[in-house]
Parts: structure tokens; C-alpha cells; sequence
């Protein structure tokens, strides 16, 4: 048989293979490939095919065998390694992930042009897994690869924005600008640059940029990125004292965040009703029948619970206490929603199972949840915070198990706080989704904090309260205090709490380019500014008196 008739045989089997596949016959067509193979091992198509045969069929590991086989037994294929690359990626397959980079020689750092993909893939994984370090190296790589691949580019500019290393996203910038032509490629950049420009505080050249290449028509082709512009030329116009203007672009924010597919599965009654039960539930009489069987039990160590409503200056108080030596501040993640998830999936979600919970059952919670962050305590005799704002509705559930936590409460003015979290961009999730209407974010607030001084009256538990504007007016008074709380001494570097955010990888929260900052007061009153829009005064009076504002 000659090379042309094995050619016209191999492609005839792909043929009937995909055609195979197309009525759902896939014995028939994985037999059609597997010839293929036999014609020729060294084609690629066959086993492309085959693998997403596989994936049809559910057979996900025979997809990764096939191709891993191939680059075992050949030499390197980029179709093929890409290709495995890609299931594993989409397939949550991590260790055959790493077994695939191992294999081409990706974690020795080589530099190859038929490598540049592997290589941005797997800064797309290092930075889905929060390691933001490694995956701007990885992209890096994948352009040194192959300089004129945009999508490292996109991923290293949002990188570098939100680790707030402006210095080397201005350079990356310059680079790309002079390499890329293409619309889409010129809006991004331009966008980045108008980023860029706010960053610096050069808001009107920020808008410039925006105006002159007419972003607000051009950049929908990415609805994420139009969302974000958005944003942009709300901070823009409000720093230029363009309140109205600010105002409209926020509400078209939100409005398009709202609309987005993914969003549309959250329904803000969730925690309603979870904050209605919780109110009902914990009694003073329920919660010390809970109590009297915890405190007994001897804790591995106590923790502070940082809580707050989001945009009460959580995060800067997370900032200023991680800078004490004594303070290890846990990452905000739901450690302790998910080891009270994990309890109340065994009890058919029911509360009142709390009420007959036993002690095995109350330090296997504790177990769980210390277990999650165990990691991450380097110092043992360190005081841990546990920082997540909307801890505040957990109050009665951690004091059942933890009956002698202290809380610690982040406080700023109501009407401060309404408008920030209206404002902010928040990943949205079934608390979030509140924010992106006026009344919802009214309405949560007063839920929220309704639940707090119920618990007040109920659990008598221990908390000190910190107001953001107090902060800033006195600074080294309101910490000592605080400090003397969690039982430690006022240390002078915590002054210099924006240089520990500047050494952190990334802040994962909307207050991640103000907290790299010294103190400031410009944002004490910021509603103000907006009362001819929106003013939620009236509707907050109840805690603007409670607090004192």
C-alpha cells in the first residue's frame, strides 16, 4: 500500500469515526480511531479524537491515558500535550496535571515556543488555586515562549492591578502596545491603561482614555470587562466631584451584575430566612442549654472572630493587626461556616439539633474547623483572628461552641457603609447579591444588625466595638484599646500596616487598593456627597442613634 493510499485510509477512518460519534455509535467510532492509530502512531487527529470520544462517553481517565500514552511513547507532540492539558484543567485532574508538566519538562522552566500554551494554562490553574506569585510567572513564560500571545498579557495586567504592582503593569503595558494591533487587543490594553491612570490618581486622564477610544461602545465584546469599565468611570467621575454622573454608572454596574447568567442561581431570602431562624432559635434559655454543655469542654486555643458588616473596615483592621507579632490573622475564608455546614448536613439542616448536640460532637466541630487552617499557624502562642465580616450572623452558633470567643466589631457610619457596599465590586454569592440594588443593600443592613442586638440581648457575649472614623481621628488610642481586649500591648510599627499589605500577594477584597494606603479621611462622610440620589438616612436612623453617629 503506498504513503498516499495510508493517508486517504487514515483520514476516512476520522471520517467515519466523527461520524460514528455524531449518531452516538462510540464503539463503532472508538474502533474507527484505533485503526487510524494503527495506520499511523505518529498523527495527532486519532487520538485527539479518541480522547473526546472518551469524554462523550464519560470516560474521563481512558481520555488522559490515551494521550499521556502518546507522549510516552513519541516524542513531544504540542497538539497532543495541549490537548491533555486542557481535560485536565476542565476536569479538576490536578495530579495528572502536574504528572503532564513533569513530562514535558514544564516545572524545569523550559522555554519553547510549542510550549507557550502549557505554560498559560497552568498560570490559569495557579491562579484559580490563589497562588498569584507563580502564575505571573507562568505567564511570563508562556510569552517568553511566544511574545505575540495575548491572553498571558491579559491575565498578567489583572494580576498585577490587583496585587497593586502598578510599576510593572505600566511596563507590560508599554510592551504590549507595541506588539498588538488587533481592536479587542488595543481595547484591553487601553482599558488597562485608563486603570492604570486611576490608579495614579490622574482621574481625568483616566476618563481621556476612556472617552477618546470610545470604550463604553467598543469593549462589550466582554461582558466582564464592561462591567469593570463600569466601575471605572463611576471611581473616575465621583474623585471628580461628578457625583450624579458616578452614580449612573453604578447603577448600570450593577444592573448589568444583576443580569449576568451565573448570578441569576442566588436568591437574597436564602440568608433572610437563615437570619430569621437564627433569630427565632437562639433564645437565652436555648443557648445556655447549649453553653453549659461546651463550656466545659477544654479548647485546643480561643479565637477572636473579626466581624462587621462589609465596608466597616474590616479589612484595614485586618491589615493593622496581622502587622502585631503577637496576631495571626486567618485569610478570609468561611472556615467556620463550613465546619458548621459540614455539622448541620448530618442533622437534616435542622437547628434544634443543636440543642441535643453532645460533646464528642462539639469537639469534632472544633476539630474541624481548627483543621482547616492548621497550615497556616506558623507560632503557636500567636492570638488567632478569624476575619470574615458577615460572621456577624453566626454570633449565636459560635458561641454554642465556642462559649468564651471574644468578637471583635468593626463599625462605621451606617450611611457610609450602605453606599461603599452599593458601590463596591463584590464576587457575588447569596450575601452580594443583595448589594447590587439600593433597597436590598438597605434592607440587609438593618436585617443584619437587627439579628446583632438580638443576640446582644440574648447571649450576653463578650465584644468591643471599633468605629472607623474613631480610627482615624486617633489612631494609636482606639488600637491600644482594642488590643488591651485580646489581652496584648500597643507595638509601634503598626503605624506602618500599609507596608504589610504591599507584601502581601494579593488582597482578596474590594478594599485591596486602599489598604496599601496610610490612614486617610476622605472617605468619612462620602454619602454625603450622594443624598441628592439616594440617601438612606431616614431608613437607618435606628443605628445612626445606637452608635452614636
Amino acid at each position: 500500500m503506498t504513503k498516499n493510499s495510508n493517508n486517504l485510509t487514515y483520514s476516512n477512518k476520522i471520517t467515519y469515526g466523527i461520524r460514528y460519534i455524531k449518531s452516538r455509535k462510540f464503539k463503532e467510532s472508538e474502533n474507527c480511531f484505533k485503526d487510524a492509530i494503527k495506520i499511523d502512531s505518529l498523527k495527532s487527529e486519532a487520538y485527539i479524537n479518541l480522547s473526546n470520544l472518551y469524554i462523550l462517553d464519560d470516560k474521563k481517565t481512558k481520555a488522559l491515558k490515551i494521550l499521556k500514552e502518546y507522549l510516552i511513547k513519541n516524542s513531544y507532540n504540542e497538539t497532543i500535550a495541549n490537548h491533555l492539558g486542557k481535560i485536565c484543567i476542565n476536569y479538576n485532574f490536578e495530579y495528572e496535571f502536574f504528572e503532564l508538566l513533569e513530562l514535558v519538562n514544564i516545572t524545569k522552566n523550559k522555554i519553547s515556543k510549542d510550549r507557550y500554551y502549557l505554560y498559560f494554562i497552568f498560570g490559569k490553574f495557579l491562579q484559580k488555586n490563589k497562588n498569584f506569585l507563580s502564575a505571573l510567572n507562568a505567564y511570563k513564560n508562556s510569552i517568553k515562549c511566544k511574545d505575540d500571545y495575548f491572553e498571558p498579557y491579559f491575565r498578567i495586567f489583572y494580576l498585577l492591578e490587583t496585587t497593586n504592582d502598578l510599576i510593572n503593569l505600566e511596563k507590560y503595558i508599554k510592551i504590549a502596545v507595541n506588539i498588538f494591533c488587533e481592536k479587542k487587543e488595543i481595547c484591553i490594553i487601553n482599558f488597562y491603561k485608563a486603570i492604570l491612570y486611576n490608579r495614579n490618581k490622574n482621574f481625568r486622564l483616566s476618563e481621556e482614555i476612556i472617552r477618546d477610544n470610545n470604550l463604553e461602545t467598543h469593549l462589550n465584546f466582554n461582558t466582564n470587562l464592561f462591567i469593570r469599565l463600569h466601575d471605572l468611570m463611576s471611581k473616575n467621575n465621583e474623585k471628580l466631584n461628578k457625583f450624579s454622573k458616578s452614580f449612573y454608572y453604578i447603577e448600570k454596574r450593577n444592573q448589568l451584575m444583576f443580569n449576568l447568567e451565573e448570578n441569576k442561581k442566588y436568591n437574597r431570602n436564602d440568608i433572610i430566612n437563615t437570619m430569621k431562624q437564627y433569630k427565632s432559635f437562639f433564645t437565652f434559655e436555648k443557648y445556655n442549654k447549649i453553653k453549659r454543655i461546651s463550656e466545659n469542654i477544654k479548647i485546643e486555643r480561643e479565637v477572636v472572630f473579626l466581624v462587621g458588616f462589609p465596608r466597616s473596615g474590616t479589612t484595614l483592621l485586618d491589615t493593622i493587626l496581622r502587622t502585631h507579632s503577637k496576631i495571626t490573622v486567618l485569610e478570609e475564608k468561611p472556615y467556620l461556616l463550613e465546619a458548621r455546614h459540614d455539622y448541620f448536613l448530618k442533622h437534616n439542616n435542622d437547628l434544634n439539633a443543636l440543642l441535643d448536640i453532645s460533646e464528642s460532637e462539639i469537639v469534632k466541630i472544633r476539630d474541624n474547623y481548627f483543621n482547616k487552617f492548621r497550615k497556616q499557624i506558623s507560632d503557636q502562642e500567636n492570638i488567632i483572628i478569624d476575619k470574615l465580616p458577615l460572621s456577624i450572623i453566626e454570633i449565636g452558633f459560635i458561641k454554642s461552641i465556642f462559649p468564651n470567643s471574644k468578637f471583635i466589631l468593626a463599625l462605621r457610619h451606617p450611611c457610609d457603609v450602605v453606599l461603599s457596599c452599593y458601590f463596591s465590586f463584590f464576587s457575588i454569592n447569596e450575601a452580594m447579591i443583595n448589594f447590587l440594588n439600593w433597597e436590598d443593600t438597605i434592607d440587609f443592613y438593618n436585617k443584619v444588625f437587627n439579628l446583632f442586638e438580638h443576640y446582644e440581648n440574648e447571649l450576653k457575649f463578650d465584644y468591643f466595638s471599633i468605629k472607623y472614623e474613631d480610627l482615624i481621628a486617633d489612631f494609636e488610642k482606639n488600637i491600644t484599646q482594642l488590643l488591651s481586649f485580646i489581652g496584648l500591648k500597643y507595638e509601634n510599627n503598626l503605624k506602618n500596616f500599609y507596608l504589610t499589605a504591599k507584601k502581601r500577594d494579593k488582597i482578596s477584597t474590594p478594599s485591596y487598593s486602599q489598604v496599601i494606603n496610610p490612614l486617610y479621611s476622605t472617605s468619612i462622610g462620602r454619602w454625603k456627597n450622594f443624598s441628592k440620589n439616594k440617601n438612606a438616612e431616614a431608613d437607618l436612623i435606628k443605628w445612626i442613634d445606637k452608635f452614636s453617629y
